[in-house]
């Protein structure tokens, strides 16, 4: 996860020029930040499932002062180490920003294996794609 939000810090400041620090709590109200959040679940004979997400928190375009809303899941199982989910959503992106957003989060940038039986998803202004 450390790699996609190192990513996602470098496209805003190159694209935008917005320098967002990460965090990992509740944002402030208007604060502008990378929320970092994790969640795990399992039980004693499936192992263990790890949820990271991030997502923007109160990023506006400096170009059009319109909202910029980003989040990206990942959950890895524990024991085995394969990527059971893969998921990233993009809102406020401009056309000509997209293809650079789709190498933010692509998947081919995972160290691990992908489970065989996913798809890893990426959805932009609510049309979803495949990477």
């Amino acid at each position: 996860m450390d790699e996609v939000v190192e990513r996602l810090q470098a496209w805003l400041e190159r694209a935008l020029s917005l320098r967002v620090p990460v965090i990992k709590r509740a944002p402030e109200s208007g604060e502008v930040a990378i929320v970092f959040g994790r969640y795990g679940a399992g039980d004693l004979y499936s192992g263990n499932s790890i949820d990271d997400n991030i997502h923007l928190a109160n990023v506006r375009r400096p170009d059009t002062g319109l909202p910029l809303h980003v989040s990206f899941n990942m959950t890895v199982h524990q024991e085995s180490g394969i990527c059971d989910r893969w998921e990233a959503t993009v809102d406020g992106a401009l056309d000509a920003e997209r293809a650079a957003l789709t190498d933010v989060f692509h998947p081919r940038h995972h160290r691990g294996h992908l489970n065989d039986n996913i798809t890893p998803h990426i959805t932009f202004d609510g049309e979803r794609g495949t990477f």
